[in-house]
């Protein structure tokens, strides 16, 4: 190489590069040397070299029966993103408003009144601004997930993963979300009652009648196409314990957009 090279710059792949130096190639690779705290996954993105970790922490309100999520956090390397009540979003401590960039880490767009937000490596959260959450992952997370959403790796039957890693019975459900909180565990373990004809009072069962909507008229070309059985046994748990009778909102949300993913 000439002398009209140097100081010029290149890229191997991701990790390496090269620089020319007095005529000839210097070339260096970068050492990677992530942690993360327990519960959160190592993730490698396109076009990066050294793996990020990636968490998503939900606050709950609690209830005699059930719970509503009030507020996301979203940790991604150096990125700290709240998604709070009535669609605010806070960046890093600071209140943003969509539609926001940060170019080559996340975009966040108002739909309405719900947000979504896009991080670089693929994945995407929706937050409607009261209590429905949806977290969708490229193919690339399968088998590196683990949570209160399951692990990804296509068997639905080890979902319930303990944070110990055992398995947890239908019967453990509580056991299962218990393990996997996060600040004070006193308010987790608050034992809940199961669910039953007797904990529901008059005034509940007539409000679950609600959750009919999910075999109604909008809903017919998805039955075939996706069964509802579990979005109504969750839309009736919800119901039964429901401060304002519209708790069955989160339940046709997450079945109506599914379909729409089905077509």
């Amino acid at each position: 190489m000439g002398k009209g090279w140097d100081g010029q710059q290149w890229k191997l792949d991701s990790c390496k590069s090269c620089k020319c130096h007095r005529g000839m190639p210097s070339c260096a690779i970068t050492r990677c040397n992530t942690t993360c705290a327990a519960g959160t996954r190592l993730v490698n993105s396109t076009g990066e070299c050294c793996p990020k970790c990636i968490e998503v922490k939900v606050a709950n309100t609690n209830k005699l029966l059930s719970t509503s999520t009030k507020r996301v956090a979203v940790r991604y390397g150096d990125i700290r993103i709240n998604l709070q009540q009535k669609s605010r979003v806070k960046y890093n401590g600071q209140r943003i408003r969509a539609p926001y960039k940060v170019e080559g880490k996340f975009r966040i767009e108002k739909i309405r009144d719900s947000i979504e937000l896009f991080l670089q490596n693929g994945v995407k959260l929706f937050w409607n601004g009261k209590s429905f959450l949806e977290v969708s992952v490229p193919a690339s997370y399968k088998n590196k997930l683990c949570g209160l959403c399951g692990n990804f790796n296509s068997n639905v039957q080890d979902d319930l993963k303990i944070k110990g890693g055992r398995l947890a019975t239908d019967k453990e459900i509580l056991s299962f979300g218990t393990s996997w909180c996060i600040g004070k565990r006193s308010d987790c373990a608050k034992k809940v009652k199961s669910l039953s004809k007797e904990t529901c009072t008059n005034k509940h069962r007539t409000e679950r009648n609600h959750c009919k909507y999910l075999s109604s008229e909008p809903f017919a070309a998805c039955e075939s196409k996706l069964n509802y059985s579990k979005y109504d046994k969750a839309c009736k748990i919800d119901m039964c314990n429901c401060p304002n009778g519209k708790c069955y909102c989160e339940s046709l949300m997450a079945y109506a957009r599914e379909c729409q993913r089905l077509g």
